[in-house]
């Protein structure tokens, strides 16, 4: 199974940090900020993913998102 999370921008981190509290463990953090993919024992996987940062996204023609 794979579940992907959408949280907003400035949670993230707290929820990344709570799922590997709870005994999940990294597998991909490459894409981060973006998303993160945690596994638990069972191997079944999760993304927290969110959008980019307001600051990052200002940046962009149009202020693209």
């Amino acid at each position: 199974m794979h579940v992907g999370i959408w949280v907003p921008h400035d949670q993230a981190n707290a929820r990344v940090a709570a799922g590997l509290a709870a005994g999940g463990r990294m597998v991909r953090d490459d894409f981060a900020p973006s998303w993160w993919t945690l596994a638990d024992a069972a191997g079944n996987e999760a993304d927290i993913a969110t959008t980019t940062a307001p600051r990052l996204t200002a940046a962009m023609p149009g202020g693209c998102r």
